[in-house]
């Protein structure tokens, strides 16, 4: 029968593994850190990236509902330059009309429509006369003369200006 006698190591070839395995272990921590490094770097880059597209995405969707709403107040608008300014309508009429426009407008969209005449158009004896409806949570409705006044003289405001220079399109303008 053989026997196996155990073979001890010299000591300096102990130093020497260890020096080994504390070098490939430091290497290895390194390498780990550096991919580490590099991750993280890579995982910022795409938060940013992606905050970008998230910016670029809420944009294009504001842009959008934008477009859109001018397009309704565009088309309400003519719609309402066609529908008063051919006809003959007596100041009651034109009231219940933009009453009857603003009830079948879109309320997320269209909060109040007027008109507003050229000075001495609708009557001869009447200077002003831009009769305003708007939403109103209490009465559902409100309609108001309160730019027809001498001292507010709505002919001499930008956004009626504008709207001359536009030939009665839907134009935007800075509120005053």
């Amino acid at each position: 029968m053989k026997y196996f006698k155990a073979k001890t190591k010299d000591p300096r070839t102990n130093v020497a593994d260890y020096r080994l395995s504390v070098g490939l272990l430091v290497s290895f921590g390194i390498i780990v850190s550096i991919l580490m490094y590099t991750f993280w770097k890579h995982s910022e880059k795409t938060e940013i990236n992606q905050g970008k597209i998230d910016q670029i995405n809420r944009i294009e969707s504001l842009s959008r509902k934008l477009e859109t709403f001018s397009i309704i107040a565009t088309q309400l608008s003519n719609f309402i330059r066609e529908n008063i300014n051919s006809k003959k309508l007596t100041p009651n009429e034109i009231e219940n009309r933009l009453k009857e426009y603003l009830r079948s407008a879109p309320q997320d969209t269209i909060y109040g429509i007027g008109i507003w005449f050229n000075p001495f158009q609708l009557h001869p004896k009447r200077t002003f006369y831009g009769p305003y409806v708007h939403r109103d949570i209490q009465n559902g409705m409100t309609l108001t003369h309160e730019w027809e006044t001498v001292e507010y003289n709505y002919p001499n405001q930008p956004w009626f200006i504008e709207g001359l220079k536009n030939n009665g399109q839907g134009i935007f303008v800075e509120p005053s």
